[in-house]
């Protein structure tokens, strides 16, 4: 089963979500890591998710023009 660089990205970022939900939670009701190292943690993770976001509209776009490219729509 071949999964492509796109499906693989994006399940990176439901990953993070998942992650960054669970710390959330747990921090709300058991209070297990200082609140500072807390928002540290969870701002990582929204940083590499917009660092994945990015990465996966760059291929798209490169992606997009090479078919037009391909198609001779474009020189």
């Amino acid at each position: 089963m071949s999964i492509s660089k796109n499906t693989l990205l994006v399940r990176m970022i439901v990953g993070l979500v998942v992650i960054a939900a669970a710390l959330l939670l747990v921090q709300l009701w058991f209070e297990s890591i200082s609140w500072i190292f807390f928002w540290k943690i969870l701002t990582t993770v929204v940083i590499l998710g917009v660092v994945i976001s990015f990465i996966i509209a760059v291929m798209a776009d490169f992606s997009g023009e090479k078919s037009m490219k391909d198609d001779k729509y474009l020189d």
